[in-house]
């Protein structure tokens, strides 16, 4: 009998062990993968956003001036709002693992804006080249209205697109499939009275023969108080006060 109740009373130890253990992720297997695609696809975007950002999208010759002055001007001069946008899109990504429910139906709503802003920008420079060199031409010629030609699109906005369409997916299922998403959580998942046994446990622990019951702060007798006097240092302070006094202290 005894043995069974201490098998049972480990059991239960190894059942409160596994209620303590850390659920850092909540949902099923599908959905997780789903989950982690989606991440993918806008980490990736915004990847290839902020590189194609940094490249030149637009060859052209100003003309006009004493020399031709050929530029190759990059999209931070061609279509400024791109990099932010992209780093935006790179920061949601980050959002999505750190929020909830209602959390990444905004972000994942502003990650699509996003997006749909990165590829206004290519659109614009793909139909009104010209026009997106203006900034960049007039700063290179001093001119107020600098004239351009041999103007050509690189293939650098074509990759920022293909970052943007990765962004506007990432954004669109977040808003429709967030909520279903895992949510990550370091906190422990224990019931309240994981730590303390129940009414019965304890009354198993008192029945059980050969054993003390544990002392507690009512039951714990006081502390002895010693009247011998303390030895060590105060005896030898003793002593010295003593020859101070001109006494003998071995008398």
């Amino acid at each position: 009998m005894d043995e069974h109740r201490g098998h049972n009373s480990l059991l239960s130890g190894g059942e409160q062990q596994a209620e303590r253990r850390p659920l850092r992720w909540r949902g099923e297997t599908g959905t997780r993968r789903e989950y982690v695609v989606v991440l993918a696809a806008g980490a990736v975007g915004a990847a290839l956003v902020l590189l194609a950002a940094g490249r030149p999208w637009v060859h052209a010759v100003v003309v006009g001036t004493p020399g031709q002055v050929r530029i190759s001007p990059a999209a931070r001069s061609v279509a400024p709002a791109v990099s932010g946008l992209g780093l935006f899109a790179l920061a949601s990504v980050v959002a999505v693992v750190a929020t909830r429910r209602a959390g990444r139906l905004i972000v994942g709503s502003l990650a699509a804006l996003a997006g749909l802003g990165i590829l206004a920008g290519v659109v614009q420079t793909a139909v009104d080249p010209e026009g997106a060199v203006h900034d960049a031409a007039a700063a290179a010629a001093g001119l107020t209205s600098p004239t351009v030609d041999d103007v050509a699109v690189t293939g650098w906005p074509v990759l920022a697109a293909v970052g943007a369409l990765l962004i506007l997916f990432a954004g669109v299922a977040c808003v429709l499939r967030g909520r279903r998403w895992p949510v990550m959580s370091g906190r422990y998942e224990r019931s309240p009275d994981a730590g303390t046994p129940t009414g019965s446990a304890a009354a198993r622990e008192q029945r059980q023969p050969g054993t003390s019951p544990v002392p507690t702060e009512q039951n714990r007798p006081a502390p002895r108080h010693s009247d011998r006097p303390a030895q060590g240092g105060t005896g030898q302070r003793q002593m010295w006060d003593a020859l101070d006094r001109g006494e003998d202290p071995t008398d």
